[in-house]
């Protein structure tokens, strides 16, 4: 996947300009450099904990109960080659 640098980065307008630099940096940083980013929306297992998302694996595969097991799922993943997976 090819790189990209800081001047490819387009700074939305409601970024102050005196936090450009920043946005461009934090940027960079989250894509590891590639410009793509996937983001998960793993809120609703914070807020649920396993109440919803464990059974004792009758329905549920036991994997689910695991945070790092969306991350795997994200790993394997047609297009995840070349992305940074951090759990912020």
């Amino acid at each position: 996947m090819p790189k990209i640098t800081a001047s490819d980065v387009k700074v939305p307008a409601d970024v102050p300009s005196v936090s450009a630099e920043t946005y461009i940096e934090n940027y960079l940083k989250a894509t590891a450099n590639s410009g793509h980013l996937m983001l998960y929306a793993c809120d609703q297992k914070v807020e649920h904990l396993n109440k919803d998302f464990y059974d004792g694996g009758n329905k549920i595969d036991l994997s689910d109960a695991q945070p790092e097991h969306l991350f795997k799922i994200a790993e394997a993943g047609r297009w995840s080659k070349g992305f940074n997976f951090t759990i912020c």
